[in-house]
């Protein structure tokens, strides 16, 4: 193959690879916002709860917590296996002698 076809052939490469990252990324972004919203919900059945403070609201919001704690653990391992996914693909970029030069 001559220089300009492997030239050719590596950009086509790095944009099929930019896509897939962007999109990664978007998910993230995306996933991110949710977290958010979410967070922002508990808040206010937190408030909720505290409003409500009898014995049985206690025991629910006991429960509540706990859940949301599990969620969140679980929320974090994902945001944390997509980061290293992201490091992973800009690692690739930062070795690949086209992108050097």
């Amino acid at each position: 193959l001559g220089k300009s076809q492997l030239n050719l052939q590596t950009l086509i490469k790095i944009k099929q690879n930019l896509l897939i990252f962007f999109k990664d990324f978007k998910r993230l972004k995306l996933f991110n916002e949710l977290t958010q919203a979410i967070y922002y919900h508990n808040e206010c059945e937190i408030v909720h709860y505290e409003v409500l403070n009898d014995l049985e609201q206690n025991e629910k919001i006991k429960d509540f917590l706990t859940s949301q704690e599990k969620w969140w653990l679980q929320s974090f391992e994902y945001l944390n296996t997509q980061n290293q996914i992201i490091k992973e693909t800009l690692k690739k970029y930062k070795n690949d002698d086209f992108l050097v030069k």
